[in-house]
């Protein structure tokens, strides 16, 4: 369903029209659109300190600030810091009915007292899971934008940086933007010949493959995505003997046997093994992410499964590292401690279906469980978990 209503309200220290026209681009694009709106110029602490004012009303979307240290602080290495706390101050004083993402923007030139002033504003406002930090420099050099500063354009209208790093910066917040509006993936299921490993193993054996870097860079995000939580699954049309001798003979292979959660490597259509999976692991259809190589295959899940988000992997070897940066779909900038530990509940939750199978009764099933409840109120520790749980339960949510 579509939102005409969001907003993403822009505050900045200099002329942010360049960047809305970035996000009005991205947003032209997806199934949830949303509408950039425009502060009044260069009145960032007005806005987070009126409760009127157009960030502060903004109720459906998030609200974005682009500073630039040096237009807040005259140019003595004391206001910086000054600067830092003011700002601060004025966030955590605002009550922020959406998301607000400071990005943090590029300087002409480098100055310490930039990067001290960026620490001074991460740690203070870390505790709270409403406001994000995201340092433009990062996202230039994501992008590969080399010619960053518009020095004429700053000069005469306070436009300071080029198209391409507007371009960049614009993308970033929206990308941003939509890891927060989309259905969370939980589930990565990966094809295996041409996609984790170049060639097919059953015609190539285990030391026949391509496992070169485009290959390794797909491999090295998915045990990253493991680490945060999302769960690996094998999904693949190949004789199982095969793809277990890749796992045991080439130790050069990054993602492991213990990175995986389960797998279904036979013959039969994807989209019945998918379902399968899903059914044993307790995960629904619309929070996985099919990864294959096969135009066909993704046809086949795009019409059977059309609650997957089905991605084909580029058919160059070369073209594997750019796609793996630029998935937006593996963007995970939230994680809680939950999240982390999330993949041995799937490994247990795995080992409880196949311990259920074999159970003679359901009371021999719960004995075989050995369960332990404890209830208890929430810690401190775990308040992040519990803010998580109310942006994704869709039960009993009366928000």
């Amino acid at each position: 369903m579509t939102d005409t209503k969001a907003s993403i309200v822009l505050s900045a220290t200099f002329t942010a029209d360049p960047v809305a026209d970035v996000i009005s681009f991205w947003a032209e694009q997806f199934v949830h659109p949303v509408t950039p709106v425009i502060a009044p110029y260069a009145q960032v602490y007005q806005q987070l300190l009126d409760a009127g004012s157009i960030l502060r009303t903004n109720e459906q979307g998030a609200n974005v600030l682009l500073v630039r240290w040096q237009d807040l602080a005259v140019d003595l290495p004391q206001a910086y810091a000054r600067a830092a706390r003011e700002l601060s101050d004025a966030v955590l004083a605002a009550q922020h009915l959406v998301p607000l993402l400071i990005v943090l923007c590029p300087e002409e030139g480098e100055q310490p007292e930039w990067h001290e002033a960026s620490e001074i504003l991460k740690v203070a406002t870390e505790s709270t899971n409403s406001v994000f930090l995201l340092k433009a420099a990062e996202c230039l050099e994501h992008y590969e934008v080399v010619d960053i500063h518009n020095r004429e354009g700053d000069q005469t209208g306070k436009i300071p940086y080029t198209e391409e790093a507007f371009t960049a910066i614009g993308t970033a917040i929206y990308r941003w933007f939509d890891e927060r509006r989309r259905k969370p993936v939980k589930l990565i299921a990966a094809d295996c010949d041409n996609t984790l490993w170049g060639g097919v193993v059953g015609e190539d054996g285990p030391t026949g493959i391509d496992l070169g870097k485009g290959y390794l860079a797909l491999q090295e995000n998915l045990t990253r995505q493991v680490e945060n939580g999302r769960v690996v699954c094998l999904l693949s049309k190949n004789d199982e003997a095969d793809v277990q001798e890749v796992f045991a003979e080439r130790q050069d292979m990054v993602l492991t046997e213990g990175h995986i959660v389960s797998r279904r490597v036979n013959w039969d259509a994807k989209p019945d093994n998918l379902q399968s999976l899903t059914d044993e692991l307790n995960l629904g259809l619309d929070s996985v992410l099919f990864l294959d190589d096969s135009t066909v295959e993704c046809a086949a899940m795009r019409a059977f499964c059309p609650q997957v988000q089905t991605v084909k992997v580029p058919q160059q070897a070369g073209a594997f590292e750019s796609f793996v940066r630029n998935l937006w779909l593996f963007d995970q900038s939230f994680v809680t401690r939950e999240d982390k530990s999330r993949v041995q509940m799937y490994k247990e939750q795995a080992k409880r279906e196949e311990s259920r199978r074999a159970a003679v009764s359901l009371n021999d099933f719960f004995a075989d469980l050995e369960l332990q409840i404890d209830i208890h109120a929430p810690a401190e520790d775990e308040l992040s978990r519990f803010s998580q749980l109310t942006l994704r339960t869709n039960q009993f949510n009366a928000s």
